[in-house]
């Protein structure tokens, strides 16, 4: 587009005498332009890498699972409860407490996250969990705003699930 642009103004302005013309030419130069510096901003893995990243990710986690026998609901916990990004934690036995949750729980795979020594859980990120700890995607106050990320990234981007439940309690 560039090229064409560059030769397609001078014909448009000297020969043809066409000022609209010109400028669509110098505008096709801008666009040419524009398409240049976007396909060389765009991101340097492939989707299918991408992919084959997070699927590996997701085997290796449910094959830890299966190991251990861990068949109980995981918690998501919002980065507030963690020390860094947002997380899932699946418990080993039983189920999670919210609510008893009072101290962040440290960046660990096994973690206690209740005073019980029995209260032990696996702790991953969860898919699109780094994702909110980037400023522009601070999670909102509000359940169906947070319904409506988390299922964004799990059934529309990653296709994990076909639907997505948020529950909100006070504390």
């Amino acid at each position: 587009m560039v090229i064409a642009g560059a030769l397609f103004v001078p014909v448009a302005y000297f020969i043809i005498s066409s000022i609209p013309l010109a400028a669509i030419g110098l505008s096709s130069i801008i666009i040419g332009f524009t398409s240049i510096a976007l396909s060389s901003a765009r991101s340097q893995i492939i989707p299918e890498a991408s992919q084959m990243i997070l699927e590996t990710g997701m085997e290796n986690i449910a094959a830890l699972l299966e190991e251990l026998g861990v068949t109980n609901k995981a918690v998501y916990l919002l980065s507030s409860m963690r020390t860094g990004s947002a997380q899932t934690l699946i418990p080993l036995s039983g189920d999670i407490d919210v609510k008893r949750i009072k101290a962040k729980i440290p960046r660990r795979l096994i973690v206690q996250h209740g005073d019980d020594p029995n209260d032990m859980a696996i702790a991953v990120t969860a898919p699109g969990g780094t994702g909110f700890s980037k400023p522009e995607m601070k999670p909102w106050p509000t359940q169906p705003e947070i319904e409506q990320a988390i299922s964004y990234v799990l059934t529309g981007l990653l296709d994990l699930a076909s639907s997505v439940e948020a529950h909100m309690s006070n504390g």
